[in-house]
């Protein structure tokens, strides 16, 4: 080769050694990795300028970068460096390229952090995120599972906390039933307090979650719902939770059976009404009032009225029979049902097939009702001629 072919051939590398930059690319070898599995990454850095070329493998928590470590072996023989679970394998050496292997085993959510390869002032950058398993999620003092009593229409306080719990763990609240559940996390103030901390000799970063909710009204429609908290990270498919039930005391609420319209002389009336209470009633705890101030419990008859109590799905089914019905009988009956947190009063009705109205007032003993509206007909048929002796 002559001194100008030579000289040229110089140039040439020089100009192409100039357009070529350094580059460092990160390969990860197993992605998403779980809680005590193996993990490697796989630094490639191509183009170097100089053969005695650092590269070095960096972390960052939280915006605190930290060496892992870096191998100076810069010419054969490679050694690995190992530090606790940490090792950099050097490899495919070159003046130019290298290839820096970084492998942690038995991982753990400690190791969750942005890691970086770099040389030559060239930085790759990969964010590495471990899912183990979650700590316990808590209501209150309350324990999981437990049956907590309310009283209805008060206001109460809920708040749902996980601690130590890993990156990217989203906390909800719900209400459920045998039907499904409802999503009120909306009704619930979150806060997400970010810390470091260190496990074994490895900073890590955390949080503890909290959703709370100081004026929670409860209401006689979640009695017997669930209220669940569940920590949950959607990537990884783990969560945990923890839930109460809401028994919620009420007074008694009373359900009586409309159109109750019949013939007259008709036999084996019933009229009936349902009364859910909480706590649930007994027998002795609802009367019906017939006419002449008297009471009837059921179980009890009197006349041509019995009382009768069927308990079924924690409610009471409550019915008052009438053998045979009277023209006195078509009035209006009040029942009253009673726990310890109050009473309820409710009412149903007797018509005959036909009448517009039922009367109000009823007979005294179950016969025929008092022959007085008859008498004012009279009168105001026959004006004051009628003269009466007594």
């Amino acid at each position: 080769m002559g001194k100008t072919s030579f000289l040229v051939t110089l140039l040439l590398a020089i100009c192409t050694k100039d357009i070529e930059s350094t580059s460092v690319v990160i390969d990860l070898v197993n992605s998403n990795p779980s809680m005590g599995s193996t993990l490697k990454l796989v630094c490639k850095v191509a183009a170097l300028s100089r053969p005695d070329t650092i590269v070095y493998w960096k972390r960052t928590v939280a915006s605190v970068q930290e060496d892992v470590t870096h191998n100076s072996d810069v010419q054969p023989p490679f050694n690995d460096l190992k530090i606790e679970r940490y090792t950099v394998s050097p490899s495919d050496w070159s003046p130019t390229s290298r290839t820096y292997t970084l492998t942690i085993t038995n991982i753990q959510p400690q190791d969750c952090g942005s890691y970086e390869c770099s040389a030559e002032g060239i930085t790759t950058t990969k964010d590495i995120v471990v899912y183990g398993d979650m700590n316990e999620v808590n209501i209150n003092s309350y324990k999981n599972g437990e049956i907590v009593d309310f009283t209805e229409e008060m206001i109460t306080s809920l708040k749902c906390v996980v601690n130590d719990t890993a990156r990217n763990t989203a906390l909800k609240a719900y209400l459920t039933t045998s039907n499904g559940r409802t999503d009120i996390t909306n009704q619930f103030l979150g806060k997400t307090s970010p810390k470091i901390v260190t496990i074994e000799g490895i900073r890590a970063e955390q949080s503890d979650l909290s959703l709370t909710n100081d004026k929670f009204p409860i209401s006689r429609q979640y009695n017997g719902k669930d209220f669940v908290c569940e920590a949950a990270v959607a990537v990884a498919a783990k969560s945990k939770s923890a839930k109460i039930t809401l028994n919620v005391l009420h007074k008694p609420e009373i359900t009586c059976k409309g159109n109750n319209k019949y013939d007259l002389g008709a036999v084996g009336v019933s009229l009936s009404c349902i009364v859910s209470a909480n706590p649930t009633i007994s027998k002795d705890q609802v009367k019906w009032h017939l006419p002449n101030n008297i009471t009837l419990s059921p179980g009890e008859q009197t006349g041509p009225y019995r009382a009768m109590f069927n308990e079924k799905d924690g409610k009471a089914e409550v019915k008052l029979l009438i053998s045979k019905v009277h023209s006195g009988h078509f009035i209006t009956y009040n029942i009253t049902a009673k726990n310890t947190r109050g009473t309820a009063v409710s009412h149903v009705t007797l018509s005959l097939i036909g009448a517009s109205k039922p009367a109000v007032q009823g007979p005294s003993d179950g016969g025929s009702s008092s022959s007085i509206p008859s008498i004012i007909a009279l009168v105001m048929a026959f004006g004051s001629h009628i003269v009466f002796s007594l």
